[in-house]
Order: C-alpha cells, then sequence, then structure tokens
C-alpha cells in the first residue's frame, strides 16, 4: 500500500512538472527565444523529472521560467538598461551550463565605471551572439570551453565584448559541413530585425566588429565579437 502511495506521488509530481513544461515552452514562442536553446534546456530538465531529480528540476524550472518572463517583458522594448540585460545573460548562461556542465566556464567583467541601472542599451542584441560563441565555438571543442563577457566605458561609448576560446569560425563551418549541419542563427535573424527596426527609428545602431583570435585568423583559438553601444 505504501509503495502504490509513493509511486502515485512520484507520477503526480512529474505530470505537474510536465505541465508546467509545456505550458513554459508556450510562453517561450511568444518571447521569441531560440527554439534550439528552448529545446534542449526543456530536454535536460526532463532528464531530471524522469529520474525522480526533483531539486534539480525545481530549480531549473525556476531558472527558465524566470528567464521566459524577462524575455516577455523585453521583448517588445527597443532598449533596456544594462542591468536587465546582465540578469538575462546570466540565467540564460546558468541553463546552458545544466546542458554543458563543466565544459562550459562563463566570466562577467563589468567596469565599476558603469551606473549598470541607468545606461540604456538595444535589446536583443547581446545574446545570439553569446549563442553563437557557445553552439559554434565551445560545442565543437573536446575539451573544457571559456566564455568571457566584458564591458567597459570607452570614449562616450560602451564596448562590449564577447570572447570565446572555441573552434574558430572557419573550424566550426567545416564541421558543420562534415555533419551536414546548415542551421540559420533563429537569434541573429532576430538582432538582425531588431537593427533594422531601430533605423527606421532612427535610433544609433550598435557597431559591431567579429575577429578570428588565431594566427593571421586561421588557427581557431577563439572568436571576439566587439560591439559598441552609444550612450548619452
Amino acid at each position: 500500500m505504501r509503495r502504490n502511495k509513493l509511486y502515485l506521488k512520484k507520477t503526480q509530481q512529474q505530470f505537474i512538472a510536465q505541465q508546467r513544461m509545456n505550458e513554459m515552452e508556450n510562453q517561450a514562442k511568444q518571447a521569441m527565444m531560440n527554439p534550439h536553446f528552448v529545446f534542449n534546456a526543456l530536454n535536460s530538465i526532463q532528464q531530471y523529472i524522469n529520474t525522480n531529480d526533483r531539486i534539480s528540476a525545481n530549480k531549473y524550472l525556476t531558472k527558465f521560467s524566470r528567464l521566459i518572463r524577462l524575455n516577455l517583458d523585453l521583448v517588445n522594448k527597443n532598449l533596456i538598461t544594462l542591468e536587465e540585460e546582465f540578469e538575462k545573460l546570466k540565467l540564460y548562461l546558468e541553463i546552458e551550463q545544466l546542458r554543458f556542465g563543466e565544459k562550459l566556464k562563463y566570466e562577467f567583467v563589468i567596469s565599476t565605471e558603469l551606473e549598470t541601472d541607468i545606461i540604456f542599451i538595444p535589446s536583443m542584441i547581446l545574446q545570439p551572439f553569446v549563442e553563437n560563441a557557445i553552439w559554434h565555438g565551445l560545442m565543437n571543442m573536446p575539451d573544457k570551453g571559456k566564455l568571457m563577457l566584458s564591458f567597459e566605458k570607452e570614449n562616450g561609448s560602451i564596448r562590449c565584448v564577447v570572447e570565446d576560446n572555441g573552434v574558430g569560425r572557419k573550424r566550426a563551418a567545416e564541421i558543420g559541413e562534415q555533419n551536414s549541419i546548415k542551421r540559420k542563427s533563429y537569434g541573429m535573424t532576430i538582432s538582425q530585425r531588431r537593427m533594422e527596426l531601430l533605423q527606421k527609428e532612427n535610433l544609433d545602431i550598435p557597431e559591431i566588429r567579429i575577429e578570428d583570435l588565431g594566427h593571421n585568423g586561421h588557427a581557431g583559438s577563439g572568436t571576439r565579437v566587439t560591439i559598441h553601444f552609444q550612450v548619452d
């Protein structure tokens, strides 16, 4: 009798968690979140549910729901504060660590000069570059990878750097060809649309520079994306 009660309780908990995941998946679509990321995040959470690891499942369900709510709040805003951007990026990276574990290390380097709660930047610009660094640079590495995000003032603008020590763009493209992967970057498409919208509304367009960090741009030792946001 006790065994049956425990089984029923476990089944009920899994059913409730699954319902919550389905609701979040629908909300994620409304928030224009990358469907590949959503699928992988929910799949990782599902594994915790299936192994009855309720503590880990609830922990990451909570993080994922917070990220969705934040995206829903920010998706229709042209400008968001640096503080909001940091919160969104940190939640995203914490969830990605669920899947990659120790293989993914990341670091934020934020200048103390930045008043993050009153500095505004265009929304939905940075995360696609962070996603690309993980998916195309670090995911293809056999060893541990590291992602660094730095933010500082520079000549009246905010200088943001997304740097990884991954395989580099050339090698990532070769691996994609070998595996017949021709995945269009959903995040980059959204980012492009956002910049077109900023242009239409006569707002400053971020200056973006992408560099290969290997010898003469050929060796696979990472990529650096530098983005300058003009601020008042």
